[in-house]
């Protein structure tokens, strides 16, 4: 079991998608571990995929996930899609500091 790690991925909106290799989630311990990643999140946090694969947690609660992944996998790959709003975004708060 320990030798497979899930990977994960935020999407544009700052949502986080982990996604487990089937030698995790068939594993007798993934409900255990299923229930750790999620346990300290509100249940409108989070949203389970029917095959149980992968887990989506809404943005707000996205990087207190990430920090529960990482001390589970300290080298799980966690990548980050761009946002474009983002420099709209940045270029607005400048704008009001001026």
């Amino acid at each position: 079991m320990y030798d497979s790690f899930p990977s994960a991925r935020y999407d544009e909106r700052g949502d986080l998608y982990t996604s487990f290799p089937p030698d995790l989630t068939d594993h007798p311990l993934f409900p255990m571990l299923r229930h750790t990643l999620t346990n300290t999140l509100p249940v409108e946090a989070f949203d389970w995929e029917p095959c149980g694969d992968t887990v989506y947690i809404r943005w707000p609660w996205a990087r207190e996930a990430e920090r529960t992944l990482r001390t589970m996998w300290p080298h799980i790959r966690v990548t980050a899609a761009a946002n474009p709003a983002y420099g709209l975004g940045a270029a607005q708060l400048m704008a009001v500091g001026r």
